[in-house]
């Protein structure tokens, strides 16, 4: 028996999105590297430090401030991506891959959301993203402006940085956010040595 149109095609209105629904799966994606990657062989001599730091939060650009990926597809025009989506908040995601980086490469303690330790100088660190830009198949680009701080009494007591690094990607969402992990990468090792220049008295972005 078959079905008059008119049933048919409320049926088909009713069934068709319940399928592009099931299709339809969100990805998600981190900027921490799963490993220790340091990038710089400048850090495996260092000695254990006597100092912590506490990171505040990150702030990022407006326009990326979002848990969807966004792509740049022209100078005027950016593209949302609403099934990839970044594992936390964008700024969350970045302020984890530095602190937990930092304390990778240097041996020492994010002390942000713990009980300061006495008698231990603690660093404040400071990061705004100025510019994170990533063109599918082309570049993952970080900018960003940054600042270590030192307890009080301390010399020099704080140093400003700015940085910019472009990574070539291949074709793929992970070939981009893999990108702009080895960008971060490369802000990370910046920081560190800074971090680690002003805790012996000397001052310089690197």
């Amino acid at each position: 028996m078959k079905l008059y149109s008119p049933l048919r095609t409320a049926i088909l209105l009713f069934v068709l999105p319940l399928a592009a629904c099931r299709s339809v799966s969100t990805r998600y994606y981190t900027l921490s590297m799963p490993t220790r990657d340091t990038g710089n062989d400048h850090f495996s001599a260092m000695t254990a430090p006597d100092y912590a730091f506490s990171l505040t939060p990150v702030q990022v650009p407006a326009e990326v401030d979002t848990r969807s990926l966004v792509l740049r597809v022209s100078k005027s025009r950016l593209e949302v991506l609403d099934a990839h989506e970044w594992a936390a908040p964008l700024p969350d995601e970045i302020r984890q891959a530095v602190s937990k980086g930092l304390m990778q490469r240097l041996g020492v303690q994010d002390v942000t959301d713990l009980p300061y330790p006495s008698g231990i100088p603690i660093y404040r660190i400071t990061v705004i993203v100025t510019g994170f830009s990533s063109v599918y198949g082309q570049s993952a680009t970080l900018s960003a402006r940054w600042s270590v701080l030192a307890p009080p009494g301390r010399h020099p007591a704080a140093v400003v940085c700015h940085s910019r690094d472009r990574q070539k990607v291949g074709l793929g969402y992970e070939a981009l956010v893999e990108g702009q992990q080895r960008a971060l990468s490369t802000l990370v090792n910046k920081i560190a040595m800074t971090l680690h220049d002003l805790s012996v008295g000397r001052v310089g972005c690197h």
